[in-house]
């Protein structure tokens, strides 16, 4: 059944994902939603984030660096972890 997850998102991550490199020089394709609302540490305060999505497979880490269309960034702290896919905020080194 898993395997059947990770055929499902790694389509969609061909068809979302733009291509890129993790930790400088490991090829991935990568979805990057700008502008999402998350909720702060305080539970009241709401800020826009980049959040990327990227496969388990190329076990990211918070601290690694993703050199993106958009920009370089860091994976600066994961907020959800399907088994399939990793979500990290993401903090902007170089746009």
């Amino acid at each position: 059944m898993l395997a059947a997850f990770q055929r499902m998102s790694n389509g969609v991550l061909a068809l979302l994902g733009e291509d890129s490199f993790l930790r400088d020089s490991e090829p991935c394709r990568v979805n990057i939603e700008h502008g999402v609302q998350t909720i702060g540490s305080d539970g009241e305060t709401v800020v826009d984030r980049s959040i990327a999505t990227i496969s388990s497979t190329m076990t990211p880490k918070v601290g690694d660096r993703l050199v993106h269309p958009d920009g370089i960034y860091r994976l600066d702290a994961e907020t959800a972890n399907s088994g399939v896919n990793k979500r990290f905020i993401l903090l902007p080194l170089e746009v």
